[in-house]
């Protein structure tokens, strides 16, 4: 019987030691658990206010160069993103300079969905000299899914000047290769098939003729 009260004394003894432990466990855990963090919407330039979008920048990795972060500010039409919309909803870009330049937007707005960005790199490959953007204009700045389906083709320094659009109403973008110093674009408008050559240095248009009619080819079964 002594052995018995012996062992309900020493129990009693620990109790407060165990319960010290267990709160302290509690709030090691609580302080370390991963929580949940809300996405925070970017503020955009020239935004209305009004507009029932909601803007997320993305960093893309591939377009990183020249020292300078370029960013896709992505359109959502609620606060949960969907990042495999990245590309498919981007409005604007932030170039983000290493040094201590200021950043800038390339576009004054975002009345336009940018269905394509691309580097047009230097004769050695290594930097890009400039920025190819196909894109389409937006009616209404609180919907993704209305636009005039036509694109626009801009090109674009890195030094913060705004872009320049070379060619638009395009009713599709067949193929575009660098050859030198001139960017070569093959594009369609209505049934006319164009071949346009623009210079790189300067975005000047050197030629633009058409190639080929889609005129009195066979309906599809």
């Amino acid at each position: 019987m002594d052995r018995f009260f012996k062992n309900v004394q020493r129990i009693n003894s620990l109790l407060p030691l165990l319960a010290l432990i267990v709160v302290s466990c509690l709030l090691a855990w609580d302080s370390f658990k991963v929580k949940e963090i809300p996405a925070a919407s970017v503020v955009a330039p020239n935004d209305s206010g009004d507009s029932k979008m909601f803007y997320f920048l993305h960093l893309d990795e591939r377009l990183e160069q020249n020292g300078i972060s370029i960013l896709r500010l992505v359109a959502s039409d609620n606060k949960g993103w969907n990042y495999e919309d990245r590309h498919s909803h981007t409005r604007n870009l932030l170039l983000i300079p290493e040094s201590r330049q200021p950043s800038h937007w390339l576009f004054k707005d975002q009345t336009q969905r940018i269905n394509l960005v691309e580097k047009i790199p230097n004769k050695e490959g290594v930097l890009a000299k400039a920025l190819y953007i196909e894109a389409e204009p937006i009616i209404k700045k609180s919907s993704l899914h209305t636009d005039e389906d036509k694109v626009t083709i801009s090109l674009a320094k890195l030094n913060g000047e705004k872009p320049v659009a070379i060619l638009s109403k395009i009713d599709k973008v067949i193929g575009h290769h660098v050859i030198g110093n001139a960017l070569h674009i093959i594009y369609q408008q209505g049934v006319s098939v164009r071949s346009a050559e623009i210079s790189i240095a300067d975005f000047k248009m050197q030629s633009d003729h058409e190639v080929a009619k889609m005129m009195g080819l066979p309906s599809q079964p």
